[in-house]
């Protein structure tokens, strides 16, 4: 069985006006190529000039095409030009055949959390993190969906959740950083790359 990956690409556009189309166009391209096995289209919550795409490659071939047509001369230039920010572009290991489902759930959240973070201790972050997902955000009302990102090459991980609203995420960080059993977590010495809110860009 291939080892599927999730793609998570953020950045910022000067020009943000037009921008939701294109990247709804990019989408119903993406979704026709083979080795896609879904995408989602995200701007941001409060900063509307900051944009996602979240994408479910079959493997890390069709991952690396996507990404050749997305550099200057590629097929898709057009879409990567306008970005002026870039603020992460990362492949991680899909950890679980119910990915698909949880990616197609996202879409229906009103707000989708993206955090991408670079562990200061590893090891005991990834028993905190397994035991959050695993655990404390699956008794939670206001959760959608929720998909840990499992550690990839550089050594990034992260989490990708649904929320009922913007309120639930504030809600919930307040409950769950006080938490010992998730200390590591919420670490102030983890090196956070990304802590963004999103919707779904729909049209």
């Amino acid at each position: 069985m291939n080892q599927q990956y999730v793609e998570v690409a953020v950045f910022g556009i000067t020009k943000p006006e037009d921008f939701a189309s294109t990247q709804r166009r990019l989408h119903s391209k993406l979704r026709e190529v083979d080795g896609c096995e879904h995408s989602l289209a995200l701007q941001g919550l409060s900063d509307q000039t900051l944009f996602a795409d979240i994408v479910l490659w079959r493997d890390e071939a069709s991952a690396a095409v996507a990404a050749q047509n997305l550099q200057p001369g590629g097929e898709w230039e057009w879409y990567s030009a306008p970005a002026s920010d870039l603020r992460l572009f990362a492949h991680f290991p899909a950890s679980t055949t119910e990915l698909l489902s949880a990616l197609s759930s996202l879409e229906k959240a009103p707000v989708i959390e993206v955090v991408a973070l670079k562990p200061n201790d590893p090891a005991g972050f990834k028993e905190a993190h397994t035991k959050l997902h695993g655990q404390y955000l699956e008794e939670m009302d206001s959760i959608v969906t929720h998909i840990r990102l499992e550690e990839n090459a550089e050594g990034l991980t992260g989490d990708i959740n649904g929320w009922t609203s913007f309120e639930a995420t504030e809600t919930a960080f307040q409950t769950l950083s006080t938490n010992k059993e998730l200390a590591q977590v919420f670490s102030e010495q983890n090196d956070t790359s990304l802590f963004a809110n999103f919707t779904s860009n729909r049209g």
